[in-house]
């Protein structure tokens, strides 16, 4: 009887310490944990492989990865609740996943990145002046940076002088004057794809509600009117030339190849700001990196190691293709912009050097240096992923069915203000 006692208490023992060392704790060990999708290819998953063959045994990252969508989103919301989690965050795991950043963001989720940096001891210092303030600062929240930006993409339009000419005449685009401009077009479409105009609604939607301040502007006349105008722009609209190029591919590679197509066809490439309330030129920050809050002092050390090694002057010269002999269309060459000050001037350097690559047109070094000139022009840079769970989990049904005419602008407005207000009070 007392064995058998001593057995089952032995084997409860066992089991304890399995379970405890399957879920673990991020004070258990020293290691630094991340999760991403099973078959991710995201810049941060592959620059984490390679720093796990650069750095020493005791900073490599154990990369767990998922093999669907809903178990990656169950582990981080569950695990995060309940005080455990990865220690490293990136905005494509969450892009991967269903959880609300900007409920994360709220609940306290991120770790300061600030107080990380002002603790650390070694010599090799993190330097702000390094990078991109202005990049830097759209990352901070309540006063504390919550993400260290590593890459990003302005948010503007290609088009031609000729066309600017005979339909913008110099303006910036602000959504009323897109519908202006539409209602004028007979010879072109403004954009050349149909999900181009349901994003430009969705854009619209989100520059109208601040998802921290629990603020929006659907009650306003002014909302309903210009959301009418954005939606009559897409119909029957496809099947001609656009006036407008989409930004959404706007990598310094594209745009080259872009503007060398038009200087062949006889016209003058130009770059317009993507539609905002205001008019202004904006990037988004696609990818960036969060430490989580319940992470321990020591781990969040050798997470900074990380952070400095991905912003370093050669990875970021790496990933953006500043030292290619040749830009191709290689995974990551030229996709993204460097948050490093050096790299990026590096790369547009190289790309004054470079060949235009179908047809060996020589790339004239002032159309690099425009591009160059309208991307430092750009203030107002957005965590790209921050509308992510709104626009797909909270509005989209509603959206899809008035942009498909299943609903009357009245109710449309009601159920947009409805499940905001609902998702904002949770």
């Amino acid at each position: 009887m007392h064995r058998k006692f001593f057995a089952l208490i032995l084997i409860t023992i066992i089991m304890l310490n399995i379970t405890l060392t399957s879920c673990g704790t991020n004070e258990s060990t020293d290691q630094i944990n991340y999760y991403t999708l099973e078959g991710s290819a995201s810049l941060i998953d592959s620059l984490i492989y390679e720093y796990n063959e650069y750095c020493g045994e005791d900073n490599k990252i154990n990369v767990t990865e998922f093999s669907d969508e809903k178990a990656l989103s169950n582990a981080i919301s569950t695990e995060i609740m309940a005080g455990k989690g990865p220690d490293i965050i990136s905005l494509s795991t969450l892009s991967y996943s269903s959880v609300s950043f900007d409920k994360l963001l709220q609940q306290g989720t991120f770790a300061d990145i600030n107080a990380i940096i002002n603790n650390d001891s070694s010599d090799n210092k993190f330097n702000f002046e390094n990078y991109n303030e202005n990049i830097i600062n759209a990352c901070v929240f309540e006063g504390k940076l919550v993400l260290m930006p590593i890459s990003y993409l302005p948010n503007v339009l290609i088009s031609t002088e000729e066309k600017r000419n005979s339909y913008i005449n110099n303006q910036s685009l602000d959504y009323k004057t897109v519908v202006s401009i539409n209602e004028d077009l007979t010879e072109y479409s403004f954009f050349e794809y149909e999900d181009e105009y349901e994003s430009l609604f969705y854009d619209y939607i989100d520059d109208n509600v601040d998802l921290y301040n629990n603020i929006t502007s659907f009650n306003t006349d002014e909302f309903l009117n210009t959301a009418k105008g954005v939606k009559s722009i897409m119909i029957n609209t496809y099947d001609k030339e656009s006036l407008c190029t989409s930004s959404d591919t706007f990598s310094l590679l594209f745009t080259c190849e872009n503007f060398m197509q038009k200087i062949n066809n006889g016209e003058t490439p130009i770059l317009l700001n993507k539609p905002s309330n205001d008019g202004e030129y904006t990037a988004d920050i696609c990818e960036a990196v969060a430490v989580n809050s319940n992470t321990s002092e020591k781990k969040q050390q050798k997470i900074l190691e990380f952070i400095k090694y991905i912003l370093s002057d050669t990875v970021q010269n790496d990933f953006c293709g500043a030292d290619t002999e040749k830009l191709d269309d290689s995974l990551y060459s030229g996709m993204y912009y460097p948050v490093n000050k050096a790299a990026f001037d590096k790369l547009f350097s190289t790309a004054k050097e470079l060949l235009y690559t179908e047809n060996g047109t020589k790339i004239d070094y002032k159309l690099v240096e425009y591009i160059q000139e309208t991307i430092n022009k750009i203030d107002n840079y957005q965590i790209s992923m921050t509308y992510d769970y709104y626009n797909n989990n909270v509005i989209n049904d509603t959206v899809s069915k008035y942009l498909n005419d299943n609903l009357s602008e009245e109710v449309f407005v009601n159920q947009l203000k409805s499940k905001t207000e609902i998702y904002l009070e949770e």
